[in-house]
């Protein structure tokens, strides 16, 4: 889905306003006015019982705002005005769109099914928090791995709650508040992914001991990290972007029973299998980050005192 739909669509919105004045930060915006009118779209498929056309035009606008999110930083690149407090708004807007969303469904599903309270409003809040927290959970792992395996800088993965940390106490207003919210957003990363963190400042420190065996490293990080890097995925984004549409283009009773019983499901999918396949991700990536050390130990390089802790 993202390498044959949303980037040749961000690629196209990129296309047609590269030489505009629009900056990315118009696109950021625009993606989340699109993910907005996408909630409520789902509000009105969960609230009809998925009738009408109104999962599609869910669909189309979730479509909308995934290629505007993926132009604003294709345009800032383009613009070489690509910066770190403009990754945090995107980000940041990523999640408001996806809590509106959420919210929508919940209260959608709340009418429906005439609830005496907020039953599926709770739900679609612990829904969000559980798909924050493995989208997160993937990224950090995807950037771990480009920035050892590709042989880019690992700065950023190695120590982003201190560099975060630096820019909050340098900042103010506004930028002050994002930088802090970047400090938990790094924090949640790092405490669930420890293992992870701890592989990455072996390697940072192994990196400096021994510069000439940089391809030996990476062939070891490629051949244990690599496949599990793929199985994240399925937790990624655009796997919840392909359930929810699925979810909402299935109707299935009236609205009074079991109507919009699609969108129920995609709840049952986000909490119950997606997050059993977390736990399992985590044990296995845990797995995989102690193999990576002891087959960068095993290599045939000379070994420094510092790193023989």
């Amino acid at each position: 889905m993202d390498t044959y739909l949303i980037r040749p669509s961000g690629l196209l919105v990129t296309w047609l306003v590269r030489s505009t004045s629009v900056s990315p930060a118009a696109l950021t915006a625009a993606a989340v006015v699109a993910g907005w009118l996408a909630a409520y779209f789902f509000f009105l498929a969960a609230k009809s019982g998925n009738q009408g056309n109104f999962g599609w035009l869910a669909a189309v606008t979730l479509l909308v705002h995934s290629a505007f999110d993926s132009a604003d930083g294709q345009l800032a690149r383009w613009k070489n005005e690509a910066s770190d407090l403009g990754r945090l708004i995107d980000g940041i807007g990523d999640y408001l769109s996806f809590l509106a969303i959420y919210l929508a469904i919940g209260f959608g599903l709340d009418i429906a099914h005439q609830s005496n309270g907020p039953v599926f409003v709770a739900v679609s809040l612990f829904a969000a928090a559980s798909h924050a927290l493995q989208c997160a959970l993937v990224e950090y792992q995807r950037n771990l791995y480009r920035q050892i395996a590709l042989g880019t800088e690992m700065g950023a993965a190695l120590s982003a709650k201190d560099e975060a940390k630096a820019r909050a106490e340098s900042a103010s207003g506004f930028a002050w508040l994002l930088h802090v919210l970047h400090i938990a957003y790094t924090r949640i990363q790092t405490f669930f992914c420890g293992s992870s963190m701890l592989l990455s400042d072996r390697i940072h420190h192994w990196k400096q001991a021994h510069p000439e065996h940089q391809h030996r490293l990476r062939r070891v990080v490629v051949s244990n990290q690599g496949k599990i890097l793929r199985s994240w995925a399925v937790l990624a984004p655009n796997s919840h972007k392909v359930a929810m549409i699925v979810g909402a283009i299935l109707p299935v009773g009236s609205p009074s029973t079991w109507g919009s019983f699609g969108l129920v499901w995609y709840f049952i999918y986000g909490l119950g299998f997606l997050n059993i396949l977390l736990i399992v991700f985590l044990k296995i990536q845990r797995s995989a980050d102690r193999k990576t050390w002891r087959d960068i130990q095993s290599l045939n390089a000379p070994r420094s005192s510092s790193h023989a802790t």
